[in-house]
């Protein structure tokens, strides 16, 4: 039985017969098997045991070598055919259908993925036809695996078979990743076809429920999302999923978004980010819509300086900056620009300044990958212009045009700051 795949031998002794299979020193499969006796040796009724056993995983073994001699014999495309009348779910369409979708997809995620188009439409469209095959309806832990081995010998390109092989990978928070990006690729899109067919018909998890693994699949698209590092938003993830199921709703999607940010902060928390450093990051309004790489190097960026003297003082600051303008909300100063003509102090001018070339680099940086540490830097040392202004200058001035242009100096500045990280989470 050493010609069939190990992965048909390790599962048919694993699953089926709860027996051990045995690997050599080079990680190869040996054609031995281990079990256990719950009795006290004796050597006759030993013998009787050890061929009783053998001759139950012969038979087991001949089964699954006539389901693979069966599979092979039968042309990829009648498998195929079949799925037309394998139901996904109810109201999802069949597994043919959902091929389709997945092939439609990968027309924008082999872009983002870097992976050649061509190969991405053929590894989706081939990549359930094992669920109707011989092998599988008897093992059904071999799905994926076996339209990899039957892919390969039907010399199907080895990028594709490799990609069908993966397709399953990660299972939710483990890190058995995908090997390749092509099998990354068509991981994500089928978890990302699967989620968001099942929130269309409203078969959401909640509570303790979670009948369809809708977390477990959540956590495999946000593990390839932040393991590659991905260029694409939150926001866009399920766009062209929801496309194929022809669903415009932005009530399902911004449920598919919240669902993912949940799995996001979920992880980060596991890579040690503290709550308050993720929810200053992930809290802002434009959280959802800006590249993945950019909200992680922010975060990398807040994390590394949280412990720092300066940023603590900046807190201290900002907190103070905050304070002021949420007890000076002014109906009348909604559509007030500042007047730099009614400055009365150096401090009023060098904050404004500040304010001013902050703008600049936020307008021009605030979504450069490369940026991210230079904008909080800067944003760092307005620290001795936001002290100085409150050692020198009194914010409620006599004269109330003095006092709601200073008022609105200061929101300015706060509004800008507040576009790198919403920092009044940040505990100090």
């Amino acid at each position: 039985f050493m010609n069939l795949p190990k992965e048909v031998l390790t599962t048919a002794m694993k699953v089926h017969q709860k027996y051990f299979s045995i690997i050599d020193d080079k990680n190869n499969l040996v054609p031995k098997f281990l079990f256990v006796s719950n009795t006290i040796p004796e050597k006759e009724r030993d013998k009787s045991i050890i061929e009783g056993n053998e001759r139950v995983l012969k038979a087991r073994l001949s089964d699954a070598d006539f389901f693979w001699r069966t599979d092979i014999s039968i042309k990829i495309e009648n498998f195929n055919e079949k799925l037309k009348n394998v139901l996904f779910y109810e109201g999802l369409g069949s597994l043919h259908e959902k091929t389709i979708r997945l092939s439609t997809v990968s027309k924008y995620f082999s872009s983002l993925f870097k992976v050649d188009i061509s190969l991405a439409r053929e590894a989706c469209i081939l990549s359930k036809f094992d669920l109707v095959s011989e092998m599988v309806g008897e093992f059904p832990e071999l799905q994926g695996i076996m339209g990899g081995y039957y892919t390969k010998l039907d010399r199907t390109p080895n990028e594709v078979s490799k990609a069908i092989f993966d397709q399953y990978k990660p299972k939710g928070i483990s890190n058995d990743m995908p090997k390749t990006k092509l099998g990354c690729m068509l991981s994500m899109i089928d978890n990302i076809d699967n989620l968001t067919g099942f929130f269309i018909i409203n078969k959401k998890p909640s509570g303790s429920k979670d009948p369809f693994a809708l977390r477990r699949t959540g956590f495999s698209i946000v593990q390839i999302l932040m393991k590659l590092k991905l260029n694409i938003s939150i926001n866009d993830l399920f766009t062209e999923a929801l496309n194929s199921y022809k669903n415009s709703s932005k009530i399902i999607k911004l449920d598919l978004v919240d669902f993912i940010i949940d799995k996001v902060k979920f992880i980060l928390k596991k890579q040690s980010f503290r709550d308050d450093i993720i929810e200053s990051v992930f809290s802002l309004k434009e959280s959802k819509n800006y590249l993945f790489p950019i909200l992680y190097e922010r975060l990398n960026c807040l994390n590394d300086i949280k412990d720092t003297n300066d940023f603590k003082i900046f807190l201290v600051n900002f907190k103070r900056l905050n304070n002021i303008i949420k007890s000076n909300k002014l109906s009348d100063i909604s559509n007030v620009t500042v007047n730099p003509h009614l400055f009365e102090s150096s401090e009023e001018e060098k904050i404004y300044d500040k304010s001013q070339n902050l703008d600049i680099n936020l307008k021009k940086y605030l979504t450069d990958l490369e940026y991210q540490g230079i904008i909080l830097k800067e944003v760092i040392k307005l620290n001795d212009v936001i002290h100085s202004f409150f050692e020198k200058i009194i914010v409620n001035h006599e004269d109330k045009k003095i006092k709601i242009n200073r008022i609105k100096l200061l929101m300015e500045l706060t509004e800008r700051i507040l576009k790198f990280s919403n920092f009044h989470y940040i505990e100090n």
